[in-house]
């Protein structure tokens, strides 16, 4: 009998795998930022330069909500479907043009959902179609309503 020689398994270093996708980091190098404000501060000849740092926005940042759902709850609240049913549509087709579909199927979503009054019976319908169409229009799809659950 002869003897049958076995391949020895190697494992694999995921470690390695991983280095292979990813660039190495070089903690030595600063920031981009950091280095452009160490320059600043050595030439301060010309203040009317902006420097990256006064043009990022430092106030604290809205939640979806306060920008989007709220303002829109109240302008739900202060009109009728009837005369500014079109004006709501408008601003879903808005949002859609700017590929803003998630926006748009949260806020539907916000009416049918919070919504007791006309603009749920008679609004939410007609609001519905008109986007759906216009949203088939930009992209050649419609809305899954049942799984979107709008």
């Amino acid at each position: 009998m002869s003897p049958v020689k076995r391949r020895r398994r190697t494992r694999t270093n995921t470690s390695s795998v991983g280095a292979l996708l990813l660039p190495p980091l070089n903690r030595n190098v600063p920031n981009r930022i950091q280095q452009q404000q160490q320059d600043g501060d050595d030439d301060n000849d010309n203040d009317d330069e902006t420097t990256p740092t006064d043009s990022i926005d430092s106030s604290p940042k809205k939640s979806f909500y306060q920008e989007n759902i709220a303002p829109l709850h109240l302008f739900l609240d202060e009109n009728s479907p009837e005369e500014a049913q079109q004006k709501v549509i408008d601003f879903f087709i808005v949002c859609a043009t700017e590929w803003r579909l998630c926006d748009v199927v949260t806020l539907l979503r916000s009416i049918r959902n919070n919504r007791t009054d006309d603009w749920k019976r008679v609004g939410y319908p007609n609001i519905l179609e008109s986007v759906d169409q216009k949203i088939f229009d930009i992209t050649g799809c419609n809305l899954d309503r049942s799984f979107l659950m709008i």
